[in-house]
């Protein structure tokens, strides 16, 4: 199978303990899903993009959706639990191209936000839906902190697929 490039500005999960995460598959996309590689997904009768603040989060898709109103394509997923470590981009809304330094309170939570054009990131303006836990910023090869951070998702925002 091959899997569409990913927007290197996306969400990652940081393996832990030399293992990598959960792939799941046999979930079919949704009807008339337009996410992309690396978005944040949900289960909502079927893989649906996760635009933030309104369901649990499934995972990372692995695969482009096709927009198709019959909801019959496969969609790989890599899921995402509490315990995982997550590196987003940070930004606020609607200024990703031109994402600053982070910008987030550790301790905080904060929101995700999503188009078509951009991959998942943190919006550090949105905790008002707050589903990820600001861990720290990553930082730049000077010592300086980036416009990514890490990010863990809050216990009731997790959406375990069962098969």
């Amino acid at each position: 199978m091959a899997v569409t490039s990913f927007d290197p500005r996306g969400p990652y999960i940081l393996p832990k303990n030399g293992s990598m995460p959960t792939i799941v598959y046999g979930i079919n996309e949704a009807n008339a899903q337009s996410f992309k590689a690396g978005h944040l997904v949900k289960n909502a009768s079927g893989v649906a993009l996760d635009a933030g603040g309104d369901a649990p989060v499934l995972g990372i898709a692995l695969k482009d959706a096709t927009n198709v109103s019959s909801g019959n394509i496969e969609i790989p997923v890599q899921i995402i639990t509490p315990e995982d470590i997550v590196v987003f981009t940070v930004a606020t809304s609607g200024d990703v191209a031109q994402a600053a330094d982070t910008t987030c309170a550790i301790g905080t939570s904060y929101d995700t936000n999503a188009s078509v054009a951009y991959p998942s990131y943190i919006d550090s303006s949105d905790t008002a839906n707050p589903a990820w836990r600001f861990q720290g910023a990553v930082k730049n090869a000077d010592g300086t902190s980036s416009n990514r951070g890490y990010f863990r998702l809050a216990p009731a925002e997790s959406q375990v697929w069962e098969g």
